[in-house]
């Protein structure tokens, strides 16, 4: 009786642990996690007043927790969201200290199982998007919620962020070889991708080779045109191809018509087409190719840097490998992250990012328009809200990347 008691204790114990996985984007959320800035990409582009769009739009949809440095924080947030009416009935705050905002690639990534809906946080480790040779104050946060909500984790040595993967809830992950492999340079890319595997209970990974130009890593210096890119990830998927349900693929595009003599553009079509083809010949893990829908990339959009900017004191600190270095005397050029890719989806809304202002071209009037609609055909049974996200975009991400869902 006792051998048989501690087969069945084991057969629970092992299906179990395979019934976590990372749920899809589109499914049920208790919460959504944020960050406050703790600084401004730009003298004068406040980010503050992107958490607050983001923070209004969300509350009547889904729980907010939002991270602070201290009380002295919570009463300014407090006191800035009665001056602009917003609603706070929705949002906890969380005492933790961090340095920066991107709460998808260093917050809690949250896994749940399927039968019991218990949930675990997979614990990847975080070094700035490879920036830094260390682990940095923010690879903690992570481990900091799980013990806040008194949650299991799921260690692991992968260096990871929640915005360089994608999955569709049923075993299929999409990656980048630029970021994982930059990353994790002592490991293999199968050594990658089968820690991928027991991490998350994958059973593919399908791989791309690179991101778009304007989430190049900005260690390589200079794109064409002389634009730096601002403390970017090396090509995070949520910048250019995401999975909208379990059998569909959204993909950037940029049209042969839009290039003209501009190299980025070439550039960016060459890599967005390329990203085609791996897709076109994938299939699901039932071995059915997926349904591929193509959303236009946003017109490239630039912005001026100089000394005493984040960005600039950032980029002034790295080692080119172009050779390029900041003179704290000039100002320099950067190219912003823009893209209709890094939006979120939670329970009834969607947040999309989006670009047109009065007085810029009705091309980008019509992209806006285009992307809105195209996601609203994607997701009929929620709203879809555009924020004007530049602000985020100038120091390298966006909605998507400042936001981690809870299931």
């Amino acid at each position: 009786m006792k051998k048989i008691l501690l087969v069945l204790l084991l057969i629970f114990n092992c299906s179990s642990k395979n019934d976590f996985y990372f749920p899809p984007e589109w499914e049920a959320h208790s919460s959504i996690w944020l960050s406050w800035a703790a600084f401004e990409n730009i003298k004068g582009r406040s980010t503050e007043q992107v958490q607050l769009q983001i923070i209004k739009e969300l509350e009547p949809y889904v729980k907010i927790d939002l991270l602070v440095q201290n009380q002295d924080e919570i009463d300014k947030i407090k006191k800035q969201m009665l001056a602009e009416k917003i609603p706070s009935a929705n949002l906890q705050f969380h005492i933790m200290p961090h340095e920066d905002i991107w709460m998808r690639d260093m917050g809690a990534i949250f896994l749940k199982n399927r039968k019991t809906k218990e949930l675990k946080v997979a614990d990847f480790k975080f070094n700035q998007w490879g920036y830094s040779k260390e682990l940095t104050l923010d690879d903690k946060i992570d481990s900091q919620i799980a013990a806040k909500l008194n949650l299991n984790t799921v260690s692991t040595n992968l260096i990871s962020e929640g915005g360089g993967w994608e999955t569709n809830g049923n075993g299929v992950l999409m990656t980048t070889e630029s970021v994982m492999l930059q990353r994790n340079p002592n490991l293999s890319k199968k050594e990658i991708e089968d820690e991928l595997k027991k991490t998350l209970n994958i059973e593919k990974v399908i791989w791309f080779k690179e991101g778009v130009p304007e989430d190049r890593h900005s260690t390589f210096g200079k794109l064409p045109g002389g634009y730096f890119t601002p403390v970017t990830t090396g090509g995070h998927v949520d910048e250019f191809v995401r999975f909208v349900k379990e059998d569909t693929i959204l993909l950037a595009e940029i049209k042969e018509s839009e290039i003209g003599a501009d190299l980025i553009l070439k550039e960016g079509r060459r890599i967005l087409e390329e990203t085609y083809q791996v897709l076109l010949k994938e299939t699901d893990s039932n071995g059915k190719p997926f349904k591929i829908i193509r959303i236009p990339s946003p017109e490239l959009m630039f912005e001026t840097i100089q000394s005493g900017d984040a960005v600039f004191t950032f980029l002034q600190d790295l080692k080119f490998k172009d050779g390029s270095k900041l003179d704290s005397t000039k100002k320099e050029k950067i190219i912003l992250a823009t893209s209709y890719m890094n939006f979120l989806v939670t329970n009834g809304v969607v947040l999309m990012q989006k670009y047109w202002k009065a007085g810029r071209s009705e091309i980008i009037k019509a992209k806006d328009e285009e992307a809105r609609k195209i996601l609203q055909e994607i997701f009929p049974d929620r709203k879809i809200i555009g924020i004007d996200a530049e602000n985020l975009n100038i120091g390298g991400g966006g909605i998507h990347c400042i936001t981690q869902q809870m299931p």
